[in-house]
């Protein structure tokens, strides 16, 4: 078993939109009514709580008036079986002291992997948001997915194939409250030890379906 805990630059789930207005006034005693005499232009500035995925920053820019703080717990005693538990916690998810949203996620998540035979993976999270201004849908968002594998060796040859499927259940906020569930069905195939051909069919409820077509090397 391990922990580990640590400080890391935080969120910015901020978003801000600039509304221009332009008012015009026109002498109409020539006839004319396209040459304005004077002209006002107005900006104003809209603030509301972001989306957790656009509030993602790049390292190089990203502003670091709060930082968060993240702990992980974490058993692997048995082979091929990790156990794992973590939580995140900024006490500013804004990054700004006008408008502040306390955010707390947790996330637990279980893998049993082998070589060969059975795989499964599962994971569950979710965000606790608070502030006096933090729409309804906003304050809890969580998601988790379950998804059971097997993969076994084709006899006599250096090939394996693998095959899986994921049933995934989203509830978050992008400027209203959004519900989507997932069913993803996949196949791989594996030449060689660090080389896969992957194909999947990804089919959202009340949604399109999509096929994804893949290739990868471990180096």
């Amino acid at each position: 078993m391990s922990i580990d805990a640590g400080i890391v630059s935080g969120l910015d789930v901020y978003s801000s939109t600039d509304t221009t207005v332009t008012t015009r006034t026109v002498d109409t005693s020539t006839g004319a009514t396209d040459q304005p005499v004077n002209e006002t232009v107005t900006t104003t500035t809209e603030h509301e709580f972001g989306h957790f995925r656009g509030g993602r920053q790049k390292v190089a820019s990203a502003t670091v008036n709060e930082l968060a703080s993240v702990a992980r717990i974490k058993y692997t005693g048995v082979p091929g079986l990790e156990l794992a538990g973590s939580v995140f916690y900024q006490n500013d998810l804004v990054q700004n002291e006008d408008y502040a949203h306390s955010g707390l996620l947790t996330s637990f998540h279980a893998v049993y992997k082998q070589d060969t035979g059975f795989g499964f993976r599962a994971l569950y999270a979710q965000w606790d948001v608070e502030g006096d201004d933090v729409p309804d849908d906003a304050e809890k968002q969580s998601g988790f997915y379950i998804e059971p594998s097997y993969k076994w060796n084709i006899e006599n040859t250096p090939y394996s194939v693998g095959v899986y499927a994921r049933y995934s259940d989203l509830e978050y906020y992008k400027k209203e409250g959004v519900d989507k569930t997932f069913t993803e069905y996949g196949i791989s195939f594996y030449p060689a030890k660090r080389v896969v051909f992957k194909a999947d069919l990804v089919a959202e409820k009340d949604g399109d379906d999509t096929i994804n077509l893949g290739v990868g090397y471990q180096f």
